[in-house]
């Protein structure tokens, strides 16, 4: 292997462990996590939005199809505990 390589394979583990210590740090801490991206969100509104908008527009097909799946997982559930709340 020459110098790039192994710089490369470095670069590429200390990511892999970054981003292990933050999903652990995300199991261990979830509410602390949920709150801290709520605030971000109210903060920075205008940003999340255009994020949004954008990740609709390429991905219309597969929003539309989570969202079909999530009102089919409604309807099942209320037609299966009596609850017709939509």
């Amino acid at each position: 292997m020459n110098k790039k390589e192994i710089d490369d394979a470095a670069i590429a583990l200390k990511k892999e462990k970054e981003r292990l210590r933050v999903a652990a740090y995300r199991a261990a801490n979830p509410e602390k996590v949920k709150a801290s991206l709520a605030r971000y969100r109210a903060a920075n509104r205008e940003k999340i939005k255009e994020m949004d908008a954008k990740y609709y527009a390429e991905n219309r097909e597969k929003c539309k199809a989570v969202r079909a799946n999530y009102r089919a997982a409604k309807k099942a559930k209320a037609a299966t505990t009596g609850d017709n709340h939509d």
